[in-house]
């Protein structure tokens, strides 16, 4: 297939959202990058690795606090769209969904109350993907044979735990999205990928914050020793590197249905 591959991560300036950058350039050298996140100054140092690669991609930052996403950004975010599309055959697209945030993991479901602070976390882990989603398919969607995103999900979404509920509401509502999707749009190929417990800052943030005693432990735990004792709500503790090597082996493999879920330890 000739053409230019075009790939977009939120949430790529650290993290799972950064590792996600580094292996598809592996497999995607020339692509077209697009890269969001909150601050400009972090999507900086992550494209000037490129500098010291031996790749030829093409990366696009876009800088916007999902929180305060409205039409005005998705406009512009379109709009950076429809000029790399004019600007280049594109071969393929690759829609990564990996900006996300906890929530506020410091009071149960019956102690949040305040609906600004509902309305602020949904607009900033679903509202602003819908924008950004639904602006991808319209502008690249008859463009490109192969279309494929990828919604990182988690456990939670399926799953109740202690001190999660914002956080399993914002999963659970963007898996159903990406249900609806699959069966309305069959020429795109939809992944729900949970990627399981992850050394990052948000795993940290959980040890840290939760209300709850036995999450906090036992995240705590696994953030002090990755080889502690596995249980259902903190199993292994995976490097970055280890579940996105496992989501990139899952969708080269591409046996997935779309608008279903798989996780990091579900059997081959």
């Amino acid at each position: 297939m000739t053409g230019t591959p075009l790939v977009i991560i939120t949430g790529a300036s650290r993290g799972i959202g950064r590792e996600i950058f580094d292996q598809a350039l592996e497999d995607h050298g020339d692509a077209v990058v697009v890269l969001t996140s909150r601050r400009i100054e972090d999507l900086e140092k992550v494209k000037s690795a490129i500098a010291s690669s031996h790749h030829s991609a093409t990366v696009h930052l876009f800088a916007q606090d999902l929180a305060t996403w409205d039409d005005a950004a998705g406009q512009k975010f379109a709009e950076l769209l429809q000029k790399i599309v004019d600007g280049a055959s594109i071969s393929g697209v690759l829609l990564f969904h990996n900006a996300g945030s906890t929530g506020d993991l410091t009071k149960k479901a019956a102690e949040l109350s305040d609906l600004k602070d509902w309305q602020q976390y949904l607009q900033a882990n679903f509202l602003s993907l819908v924008s950004i989603n639904n602006a991808v398919v319209r502008v690249v969607g008859n463009k490109s044979a192969k279309k494929t995103i990828i919604n990182i999900t988690s456990l939670v979404a399926i799953q109740a735990f202690p001190s999660f509920t914002q956080y399993a509401c914002g999963k659970a509502v963007r898996e159903a999205f990406f249900r609806s999707l699959a069966v309305e749009y069959p020429d795109w190929k939809i992944l729900n990928y949970s990627p399981g417990p992850v050394d990052t800052d948000m795993y940290h943030s959980v040890a840290k914050n939760s209300y709850d005693e036995e999450t906090r432990e036992e995240f705590k735990k696994k953030a002090e020793c990755k080889d502690a004792a596995e249980s259902v709500l903190s199993r292994k503790m995976l490097t970055p590197k280890e579940t996105v090597t496992r989501l990139f082996h899952i969708l080269k493999e591409d046996k997935f249905e779309s608008g279903g879920r798989v996780d990091y330890f579900d059997k081959e």
